[in-house]
C-alpha cells in the first residue's frame, strides 16, 4: 500500500502511475491521460470560466474541475477501463500548459489553507477494508505533538455502525491505525515542516463508497481550544452523521 503523500503546490513533481498487473483495457493510462488533457484544454480555451469540463473517450471518461484557479491548476478525475478496481483516480494538471503537476494516482485531492494541496490515500485504506454493504465512510483523525486518535464508522442500512458491525475486523482496523500514525502522519509532519506550512490538527472525512463523492473538513491549532477533548469530539461528530 502506497503511503500518503502531501506535497506543496510550489514543489510538486510528476511521477509514474502504478498499473494493475494483468488488467485488460482498450487504452493505456498514458494514452487516456494525454487525450483527456487535450480535451480539457480545448474546452478551457473556448470557455475558461466553467466549473467542470467533461472528458469522454473510448474506454475512459471523467471530468476536470478548478482546484487552484489562480494558478491554472485543475483536478483531473478519470475512470479508465481495467485500470482500477472501481471509481476514479485523481491528478492535477496545469490547464494552460498541459503539464501534469501531480500524477494520476490518488483517490482524493483537496486544498488546505494557503492553497496547500493535500493528496490523501487514507480513504483507500478504509475503502479496501469496507464490505460491499457499507454505504458511507466516516473518518475522524486528531493528531498533535502529544497524542493521536483515529475514529471511524460506516453507514450500513441507514445506520451508523462501528467497524465490526460493518464487517471490518478489529485486526484490520488496528493495522489501518498503525499505518496512519506510524507512516502517514510522520511524513505529513516532515514535509509541512520542510516547507514551513501548518499541519491540520483535526481531519474529518466523509466518503460515499457507492458514488465516490468526498467531503472533508480540517481544523488547525488556532481552531482548537486547550481543553479540546478529541475523543468526545470524535464521538459527537460521528453521532451527528
Amino acid at each position: 500500500m502506497k503511503k500518503l503523500r502531501y506535497l506543496i503546490a510550489a514543489a510538486l513533481a510528476a511521477g509514474s502511475m502504478a498499473v494493475c498487473a494483468g488488467a485488460v483495457r482498450t487504452v493505456t493510462p498514458q494514452e487516456a491521460l494525454q487525450s483527456s488533457i487535450a480535451q480539457v484544454q480545448q474546452q478551457w480555451q473556448n470557455e475558461n470560466d466553467k466549473s467542470m469540463y467533461f472528458i469522454d473517450g473510448d474506454g475512459y471518461g471523467g471530468y476536470a474541475s478548478p482546484l487552484v484557479p489562480s494558478k491554472n491548476l485543475y483536478t483531473i478525475s478519470l475512470d479508465i477501463d481495467g485500470y482500477i478496481k472501481y471509481g476514479f483516480l485523481d491528478g492535477v494538471v496545469n490547464i494552460e500548459t498541459g503539464e501534469m503537476v501531480i500524477p494520476l494516482e490518488y483517490d482524493t485531492i483537496d486544498v488546505l489553507a494557503d492553497n496547500k494541496i493535500l493528496l490523501s490515500e487514507i480513504i483507500s485504506l478504509y475503502k479496501e477494508a469496507a464490505s460491499a454493504k457499507s454505504e458511507l465512510l466516516y473518518v475522524y483523525i486528531y493528531n498533535d505533538d502529544s497524542q493521536s486518535l483515529i475514529a471511524s464508522a460506516y453507514r450500513v442500512d441507514e445506520k451508523v455502525v462501528g467497524n465490526v458491525k460493518a464487517g471490518v475486523s478489529d485486526e484490520i482496523d488496528n493495522k489501518i491505525y498503525n499505518i496512519i500514525t506510524e507512516e502517514i502522519m510522520p511524513e505529513l509532519n516532515e514535509i509541512c515542516q520542510r516547507y514551513n506550512r501548518e499541519i491540520p490538527v483535526v481531519f474529518k472525512y466523509t466518503y460515499n463508497l457507492k458514488t465516490g463523492s468526498f467531503d472533508s473538513e480540517y481544523l488547525y491549532a488556532k481552531d482548537v481550544a486547550e481543553d479540546y477533548e478529541c475523543g468526545t469530539e470524535a464521538l459527537k461528530w460521528i453521532k451527528s452523521r
